[in-house]
């Protein structure tokens, strides 16, 4: 006598994605967004710090871009760091990409 395949989890008539998901055998698409897409970053720093950067800007009106300054900065940081351009395994990607939505297609 031939088995019924297991039930899909559901909601009424209604099957569950995240679940669903989970249950299906294979591995997802990488959604990665494109790389040269803007997305907002922050971070904390020291007020000292802080107010030399409003000093910049306020000496310099016009002629400081301070969006361009910290791209540079931290672009001239990261080339004296080769692990920087090594590539992260698919799978921790994957995850990263998952857990964070400005990783994402679609999401800034």
């Amino acid at each position: 006598m031939a088995q019924d395949p297991p039930k899909r989890p559901g909601f009424g008539s209604l099957q569950l994605p995240a679940i669903d998901a989970k249950l299906k055998p294979g591995t997802p698409t990488l959604a990665l967004g494109p790389l040269d897409e803007q997305v907002l970053f922050s971070f904390r720093t020291k007020r000292g710090l802080y107010l030399r950067l409003l000093q910049m800007l306020h000496h310099k009106p016009g002629h400081f871009q301070l969006q361009d300054f910290l791209t540079e900065a931290i672009e001239a940081a990261l080339a004296q760091h080769p692990e920087a351009d090594q590539p992260i395994p698919p799978a921790v990607l994957q995850a990263l990409v998952n857990k964070n939505k400005k990783l994402q297609a679609g999401n800034k």
